[in-house]
This record gives structure tokens, sequence and C-alpha cells, in this order.
């Protein structure tokens, strides 16, 4: 699904839509026999022997998981991925269900639009 999508990241949730994982690129590399297994030979890496079509979600999926409210602020969004060094975490609702993720990327964008509408401000001071 990762690949077929085009995504980063995939969020897993339970029957009532309430985020319980998360599965990246980075879940499969550390689930991997490769890594898992502590082999330093590349092309094992680069040709593997196993294949993945064995592995279950609940299998590679932590048990912790990091979310924030929708109506947070981004400096926490911000905060929480510098601190637990993660590119992305799921937003839920008040009462807990998945409305979306929040990326770096989507952080990095609001910051560039912050900037542009402080300097039409600074130049007009009509513009609101």
């Amino acid at each position: 699904m990762l690949n077929k999508n085009k995504v980063a990241r995939i969020v897993i949730t339970d029957n009532d839509g309430k985020p319980i994982g998360i599965v990246t690129y980075d879940t499969f590399l550390r689930n991997s026999e490769y890594f898992k297994g502590g082999k330093q030979d590349t092309r094992n890496y680069l040709l593997p022997k196993t294949s993945a079509k064995g592995m279950n979600v609940g299998g590679i999926v932590g048990n912790g998981l990091l979310i924030i409210e929708s109506e947070e602020d981004l400096t926490k969004a911000a905060k929480l991925m510098t601190e637990y060094k993660v590119s992305g975490v799921p937003t839920v609702d008040k009462d807990g269900n998945l409305e979306g993720i929040i990326s770096s990327s989507d952080i990095v964008h609001a910051y560039g639009e912050v900037e542009t509408h402080f300097r039409l401000i600074k130049q007009d001071p009509h513009f609101t």
C-alpha cells in the first residue's frame, strides 16, 4: 500500500476508527531479517532470500502510538516530531477518532505561508 499509494506512512486503526499504530518504510526495515539478524552482507539486503509476505500488521506495529489532537498548535506537533524523531503524527478529534496525519513537510509548508503573510502585512497594514 505504501508503494502503490506513494505515501510514507499508513495509520492503522481499530474497527472504531481509533488509531492503534503506524506503518512506515522504516517499520519494514526494522522488522526485516537482514536488520533483525545483524547481518552485514549487503547482498542479503539487496537480494533477500526471504519474503515479507508472511508478515502481518499486528506483528510489526509497536505498542505505543504518538498522536495529537487536530486542534492543537503546529508548534506542539513540531516539538513531538523533534523529540521522538518521527516525521509524521496522526491527528485525532476530541473523541480520539483518526482525522488525518500531520507531517514535517506540512509544518514547513505552513511556516512558509505564515512568513509570506507576515511580509504582506508589513508592506500593507490593511492586508489581513
